[in-house]
């Protein structure tokens, strides 16, 4: 369950962007999607650090988990396929 906003840092605006990203086709996803995954988490774990919400900062560790999954797993053969990845192979 996605954490919902209510302080500075995680907002109205954040969690709803969080929720289209993961609500989205694996298939899709590009390397700027797991990018903004990823800022998503740093801001829930500012926002830890500022509210004490212990929730945010465990969601932000299977955040980056999923956002590494998903790259290895859908992103990453993609860029390989269009000689995009930058380690060649």
């Amino acid at each position: 369950m996605i954490p919902s906003s209510r302080t500075k840092y995680y907002t109205k605006e954040v969690e709803n962007r969080l929720r289209e990203l993961l609500g989205k086709d694996p298939e899709k996803y590009t390397l700027e999607d797991i990018k903004e995954l990823e800022r998503i988490a740093d801001i829930m774990e500012d926002e830890y650090m500022v509210s004490g919400r212990k929730e945010l900062i465990d969601y932000a560790a299977k955040l980056r988990v999923a956002a590494l999954v998903l790259k290895v797993v859908f992103v990453e053969p993609k860029m390989r396929k269009l000689k995009e990845w930058p380690l060649g192979y």
